[in-house]
């Protein structure tokens, strides 16, 4: 027998509203045209699918034992019809993906990478997250990934860029400490103070920056074996001292506090960057579908 799957799907409507008119409005038909397909179609398959009576519907046996097969047929119309327009618009393929420590963890780069895999699923979006940003750039270059969110300067003569929220860092410190007690850092209480931090190639531009404000305000950079963003934490933890933390990075520990610095003195760009003259149709998925985002984020502001 040859299922329509806009009759399948009036038959699905209709029994989750209970109600022929409610399923008329949603599925935007008159009404007595609905009732009179779902009447031609328990004709064609040879019982009823709803018992009718004094202006009420309810499901019939047979129509109980149906509907689940007739919820299938119209997802996997519906399925199938994402997929085709996917396949025509070249939203289909793998999505290399690249994050700085930094930027992977705030909350609205890794939505943005969220809620494009929740939309196009048809994409595989593969993640690589736990890079710096130099180096993000060099595989961007290298081809080896196609799209990275980065914190610090770009060559704009060899990368396209959407500016992004700028990556702030604040100071996480102690619960013991008294800097801990403070609403935001007094420069001047940094002086002795010790703060965990990464290395200067993994990020020349911002250690630098870092280290010469915390220098002048006296306090000592400390470097881990593993400049990790959990193994800087650890670390701190583990020897009492300080670190920084991205702003908005979920912290999981009862024994330090995040204290912000005055007026984000600790501030960076932040952007999505790919390769001039990229020819993927994924990528530029991704790139304006990321630019429609953020358009609707600043328009609701």
């Amino acid at each position: 027998m040859d299922f329509k799957i806009r009759v399948l799907r009036y038959f699905v409507t209709v029994a989750d509203q209970g109600s022929v008119t409610r399923a008329a409005e949603l599925l935007h038909v008159a009404q007595p045209s609905l009732s009179q397909r779902i009447r031609t179609f328990e004709n064609l398959l040879g019982f009823p699918l709803f018992e009718r009576s004094h202006g009420s519907i309810r499901l019939s046996e047979q129509g109980e034992v149906f509907l689940p097969l007739a919820r299938e047929l119209v997802a996997a119309a519906d399925q199938a019809g994402l997929m085709v327009r996917n396949l025509r618009d070249g939203n289909v393929g793998t999505l290399r993906i690249g994050g700085s420590w930094f930027n992977m963890e705030r909350p609205e780069v890794s939505g943005i990478v969220d809620r494009f895999t929740d939309e196009f699923n048809s994409v595989e979006v593969i993640v690589e997250r736990g890079l710096y940003s130099p180096e993000l750039l060099t595989k961007l270059k290298l081809k080896e990934l196609d799209l990275a969110f980065v914190s610090g300067m770009v060559d704009t003569d060899i990368f396209d860029r959407i500016i992004l929220a700028p990556t702030v860092f604040d100071l996480m410190v102690p619960r013991s400490s008294p800097l801990s007690k403070a609403a935001v850092v007094d420069p001047d209480a940094l002086s002795g103070a010790r703060v965990v931090w990464y290395r200067r190639e993994n990020n020349p531009q911002i250690y630098d920056a870092v280290n010469n404000y915390l220098v002048e305000c006296g306090a000592e950079i400390l470097t881990p074996p593993d400049t990790h963003l959990g193994a800087m934490i650890r670390y701190a933890q583990r020897t009492g001292n300080c670190t920084l933390v991205g702003r908005g990075t979920p912290i999981e520990t009862d024994d330090m506090v995040v204290v912000p610095f005055p007026s984000e003195i600790i501030a960076f760009e932040s952007s999505l960057v790919r390769l001039k003259a990229s020819e993927s149709s994924i990528v530029e998925q991704f790139w304006t579908w990321t630019e429609d985002q953020l358009d609707d984020v600043g328009a609701s502001k």
